[in-house]
């Protein structure tokens, strides 16, 4: 996939959707028939000179209710399942045109120290961690430069907004995958 080829408009969707759902949306402001006051009449209607008034309730008086405030609903904006892997993917590739992406082997690193050597030079990292590899995780959450994630957790807004992505490859794993494909040819050739 070329940089032609990226999807920016889909990324953009992407972004302001995962912003949208990390916000809260609780802010609430109590209207007129919701504020805790008496709803006894100011002053009488007439012969007082001053403009005619109901309850203290009404917002033109301190204390009183909120007149078009913050209600409190949160909307939910969603996305289909297929357009978060594509977004993914286009993500990705992004990252891989600014050759912003290294595989690196955390098999058995215990003490961040020891990730610390392992990481390549950048301000900024994402490190995707295989599930399994839960030491690694905790070693790497340490670091102050460092976005730790699971890879069933990693998305699109993460390999966006975060600089130089490490992914945890583990040498067997890289070593199967080499067997499979000259399997893989030994049996087409045959």
């Amino acid at each position: 996939m070329n940089k032609q080829e990226i999807n920016t408009n889909l990324l953009a969707q992407v972004v302001h959707i995962y912003n949208d759902r990390q916000h809260g949306g609780h802010a609430k402001a109590k209207t007129r028939a919701e504020v805790n006051r008496t709803t006894r009449k100011v002053y009488k209607q007439k012969h007082t000179g001053n403009a005619r008034h109901g309850s203290k309730r009404a917002p033109i008086f301190v204390g009183g209710g909120v007149t078009h405030g913050p209600k409190g609903i949160k909307r939910v904006l969603s996305m289909p399942t297929v357009m978060k892997k594509v977004a993914l993917s286009h993500a990705l590739a992004l990252k891989d045109s600014e050759k912003m992406i290294t595989m690196v082997d955390f098999t058995g690193v215990k003490k961040t120290r020891d990730a610390v050597a392992l990481l390549p030079v950048a301000k900024r990292y994402l490190v995707v961690i295989q599930d399994e590899n839960k030491s690694a995780f905790r070693a790497v959450r340490n670091i102050a430069t460092v976005t730790p994630v699971y890879a069933r957790d990693l998305n699109a807004q993460l390999v966006l907004l975060n600089g130089h992505i490490v992914f945890d490859e583990p040498k067997k794993a890289a070593t199967e995958k080499k067997t499979v494909k000259i399997a893989k040819k030994e049996t087409k050739k045959n």
